[in-house]
């Protein structure tokens, strides 16, 4: 599994990136040998305007091919990444075990 941690116009500090690093190796470490690439972006929405401004996109690409992109905004970067990272992985799972069961769906209806 690669992991790629972009920031814009945010400041991408190595305690970010460990942060998130650390907080994505964890949610997929089961099922890391069936995720090929997670992209995970931090924007900076409103500027310094404040409120709710903080943007995490996370991008997950799959070894069976398909990709599911999430997003999910907070005051702060770290609570970003904490509530998009669990939704993330549960779309994963979801969508993983959607795709181990169909093969078998088609075998019974036979």
């Amino acid at each position: 599994m690669r992991l790629h941690v972009q920031g814009h116009n945010i400041p991408l500090s190595d305690a970010l990136h460990e942060y998130a690093a650390r907080r994505i190796s964890f949610a997929f470490d089961r099922i890391s040998h069936r995720v090929r690439d997670v992209v995970v972006r931090l924007t900076n929405v409103n500027g310094p305007r404040g409120g709710e401004d903080k943007l995490c996109r996370i991008h997950v690409h799959l070894t069976s091919g398909g990709s599911l992109v999430l997003e999910d905004r907070d005051a702060s970067a770290y609570s970003a990444i904490d509530r998009s990272i669990g939704r993330i992985k549960r779309l994963v799972k979801n969508e993983l075990r959607r795709k181990r069961d169909r093969p078998r769906r088609a075998r019974r209806r036979q």
